[in-house]
């Protein structure tokens, strides 16, 4: 199962190498786990293997990813996060709604 879909990179670090082996075959086997307790319990819609990749990497990079919007970063990197991660930006929620930056930015002039 491990060749088919793998979550390997191209590295010369070792420790690395390591480290996605142990993504593959820790995501092989809680797939494992996951299709024996839908047949047991017994839901017929089980998920197809990548999709329950993308799922559990998701899970798993959302709470990074919002501690990781609370630092000052590039507005480009804070986009990408935002979208690829679908999460709010921080930056969003702090202005009241329908006020636009220059017009919050004309009261200090």
């Amino acid at each position: 199962m491990c060749s088919v879909s793998s979550c390997s990179r191209k590295t010369r670090r070792w420790p690395l190498c390591i480290f996605y082996g142990m993504l593959n075959a820790a995501n092989v086997n809680s797939y494992i786990i996951y299709k024996e307790n839908m047949e047991r319990v017994g839901n017929r819609q089980i998920i197809l293997r990548k999709k329950f990749m993308l799922q559990v990497g998701k899970a798993l990079i959302t709470p990074w990813a919002t501690s990781r919007l609370l630092l000052p970063l590039p507005r480009s990197l804070q986009f990408l996060i935002t979208t690829v991660g679908n999460i709010p930006s921080p930056g969003s929620a702090a202005g009241s709604p329908g006020t636009s930056f220059s017009d919050s930015r004309s009261a200090l002039l």
